[in-house]
C-alpha cells in the first residue's frame, strides 16, 4: 500500500509543480475527495466488516439502524435458517420475485443532532460538547452513534454516554474549538428484510457483510488502502487544469487503472452453483429430466 506523502509526492512530480503554492494546498484535498469517491464504488477488501443484527428488536416494523460509515452491503446471510437476502433497492421489491430480499430507507433529511461546540484537539480520541452533554442529561443515549467533525472527510463512532465522548478511532484533522459537528448524519440508513411475500420479518438475526468508509488521510504515514493506487493518482491530476497539457489522462487510462485495482482486490465470491428462481440451490433430487424447474 502507498503513504499518503508518497501519492502526494508523485503527483507534484508528474505535473512538475513541487514549486507552487497553489498546488500543494490543493492536491492533498483533490486526493481525500477522490479516496473517498473511489472507496464508494466497491468493496475494497481492507474496508470489509461485519455486523449482526437482532430483528426481533424491531417491534414496529422501523427496520434497523445501519452503521453511519457503510458504504455498500456484499451480503446478508440468516445462519440459522440458511437463507440468504437478496440486496434490492426498495422500489424494486416486487411480489413476482419470490425470494427473500432486503432493502435500506434514508429516514431522515437532516442528522439526529447538529450542534456548533465540538472541542477537539489533532490526535484526540475524546470531545467535548456541552450541548451534547445536556442532551444526554435529558436521558438520550448516543453510545455506537457517528459523528461527523466540522466538514471534515470521515465518520466516528462513539464509545461511551458521558462527557468527555470517546470514539473509537482518534481524529487527526486539525483541532477544532467550538466547531460544527453532525449526530447520525444523513447518509445513515435503516436496513428491512422481507419474506417471498413481501411481509417485513422481525423473527431472526442476520449477517451483514459490508465495507465501511476508509480513514481519512492526514498523516504522512497514513496508507491508500488500494492494492494499486494509480487510480487515485490519475483522477487527481485529471481534475488540476494545470496538468492538462503536462500530464493529459485519457478515460482509457482511468478504465485501464481501477481494473488494475480491481483485478489485485480479494474477492471471496459465494458459490456459483445453480439456483432457482428463489435463490435456493438446486438439489437435483428430481431424477425427471423432463420436469419444470421451479
Amino acid at each position: 500500500m502507498q503513504s499518503y506523502k508518497a501519492m502526494v509526492d508523485e503527483i507534484l512530480d508528474d505535473i512538475n509543480s513541487h514549486n507552487s503554492d497553489d498546488l500543494k494546498r490543493r492536491v492533498p484535498k483533490l486526493i481525500q475527495k477522490f479516496y473517498f469517491k473511489i472507496c464508494k464504488k466497491i468493496s475494497w477488501a481492507p474496508l470489509r466488516k461485519e455486523i449482526e443484527l437482532d430483528f426481533t428488536t424491531d417491534t414496529t416494523n422501523l427496520g434497523i439502524q445501519l452503521p453511519s460509515d457503510l458504504f455498500g452491503i456484499d451480503r446478508i446471510y440468516d445462519e440459522d435458517n440458511k437463507v440468504e437476502f437478496i440486496v434490492r433497492d426498495s422500489s424494486e421489491v416486487l411480489p413476482d420475485e419470490p425470494c427473500y430480499r432486503a432493502y435500506q430507507t434514508y429516514p431522515s433529511v437532516d442528522p439526529l443532532l447538529t450542534y456548533d461546540d465540538l472541542i477537539i484537539n489533532s490526535g484526540a480520541a475524546t470531545f467535548l460538547s456541552a450541548s451534547l452533554s445536556a442532551y444526554v442529561a435529558l436521558g438520550n443515549d448516543v453510545t455506537s452513534e457517528y459523528i461527523k467533525i466540522a466538514g471534515e472527510p470521515g465518520y466516528y463512532k462513539i464509545t461511551n454516554n458521558v462527557s468527555p465522548f470517546t470514539l473509537e478511532n482518534a481524529y487527526y484533522g486539525k483541532a477544532q474549538v467550538q466547531a460544527d459537528f453532525q449526530v447520525r448524519p444523513i447518509e445513515t440508513t435503516r436496513l428491512f428484510i422481507v419474506d417471498p411475500s413481501e411481509n417485513k420479518l422481525s423473527d431472526r438475526t442476520v449477517k451483514v457483510f459490508y465495507w465501511s468508509a476508509p480513514r481519512p488521510l492526514y498523516k504522512d504515514t497514513d496508507s491508500i488502502i488500494f492494492p494499486d493506487a494509480t487510480i487515485l493518482k490519475l483522477s487527481v491530476i485529471r481534475e488540476l487544469p494545470e496538468a492538462k497539457k503536462r500530464r493529459p489522462v485519457s478515460q482509457k487510462e482511468m478504465e485501464e487503472a481501477m481494473g488494475e485495482a480491481k483485478k489485485q482486490n480479494p474477492q471471496s465470491p459465494a458459490t456459483q452453483a445453480p439456483r432457482d428462481k428463489n435463490n435456493n440451490l438446486f438439489t437435483m433430487n428430481n431424477k425427471n429430466l423432463f420436469t419444470t424447474r421451479s
